[in-house]
């Protein structure tokens, strides 16, 4: 019984210490977001992950899914943006596309930690051009909670209205 703790506690500090070795989040801004009004965010696929422990022959799998799109959409919406299905013609100088990715890992703590880089990219859909980029780096139990976490620490740093 002591050894699924002694572990756990172990995860826990290595994950702590982890915190204080992520990147800095880094940003390029080229436009004022505050003359958009509108949000296109097209459709990609949830990020599933999956932990468990077993102990003696007993134990369990938890799976974890984000879709990374639903996250950006809340914040934008929480903002005072309207999120459209789709691109409309008539509103192209007030829309911003937004694109996401993972950009990048590393391993820390001697690589037991991996954090996963997330990058936020926000395009004028009049010109096509790069209004905002933002990366940064996130770190959790899971794969889907790197990425939650990376994507939160993007959202953090937008300078919207």
């Amino acid at each position: 019984m002591m050894k699924p703790i002694k572990y756990f506690l172990v995860f826990f500090s290595l994950t702590l210490c982890a915190c204080g070795l992520l990147h800095p989040a880094t940003h390029i801004q080229n436009e004022d977001l505050t003359k958009y009004k509108y949000v296109y965010i097209p459709y990609r696929a949830n990020v599933t992950s999956a932990t468990g422990t077993f102990y003696h022959g007993t134990g369990g799998v938890t799976n974890k899914s984000i879709n990374p799109g639903d996250l950006i959409a809340g914040h934008f919406i929480k903002h005072g943006y309207a999120i459209l299905p789709e691109l409309n013609s008539s509103l192209l100088s007030e829309t911003l596309i937004v694109n996401y990715g993972e950009s990048g890992r590393r391993k820390i703590m001697l690589g037991l930690v991996n954090p996963i880089e997330m990058t936020i990219q926000l395009l004028s859909a009049a010109t096509n051009q790069v209004v905002y980029s933002v990366t940064a780096e996130g770190i959790g139990e899971t794969a889907s909670d790197d990425v939650r976490n990376a994507i939160n620490s993007c959202l953090q740093n937008l300078p919207l209205k």
